[in-house]
């Protein structure tokens, strides 16, 4: 997603905030306002290593599985977050999608 468009997504976002959602809808808006705010591509480049299959390994899990975080909008399971939190230093929760920084 372009800067240009994460801007906007967000400002329709915090429009969408002021309306006070059901509690559901909301963790969902949060959920996807972590989502835009801290896409898997930006955590996965916080781990060492020169390839997608390097960073797999260390992470855990196959290339294929990289590839679909980063461009299908999956995100790992409360064990693969864990794994990735103790290479990147960002919580957990974050990776998982369910906290806004």
């Amino acid at each position: 997603m372009k800067a240009e468009n994460r801007k906007e997504a967000l400002k329709a976002i915090t429009a969408l905030r002021r309306t006070k959602p059901e509690p559901g809808v909301l963790a969902m808006m949060v959920h996807i306002e972590n989502m835009i705010k801290t896409p898997m591509t930006v955590i996965l480049n916080k781990v060492q290593g020169n390839s997608l299959n390097h960073k797999a390994r260390l992470i855990g899990v196959s290339r294929q599985t990289l590839y679909a975080w980063m461009h299908h909008g999956s995100r790992p399971n409360t064990k693969q977050a864990k794994r990735l939190e103790e290479l990147t230093g960002i919580s957990a929760e974050v990776i998982r999608g369910k906290q806004v920084k």
